[in-house]
């Protein structure tokens, strides 16, 4: 879903923007992923116009998303 965002974001559609930010915040922090839910809460409310911004959060989540592949990675090697 965070790969979605930039076509979003070029778009400018605000309507999908808070759907899909909405779903990774949900997602997230139901899963105990709590950092990429905060992530996603602060980009939620984030005009996707605002293209230097709303890069700004696409980047933060990508970076959460890696982090959390991470995470699972290494738990179910363990």
């Amino acid at each position: 879903m965070v790969g979605q965002l930039r076509s979003v974001m070029v778009a400018r559609d605000s309507k999908r923007w808070k759907e899909i930010t909405h779903t990774i915040k949900g997602a997230a922090r139901g899963v105990g992923a709590f950092s990429f839910g905060d992530a996603a809460a602060s980009a939620e409310p984030v005009d996707p116009a605002n293209a230097e911004r709303a890069g700004q959060c696409i980047d933060r989540l990508s970076e959460e998303a890696m982090a959390v592949h991470d995470f699972i990675r290494h738990y179910l090697a363990a």
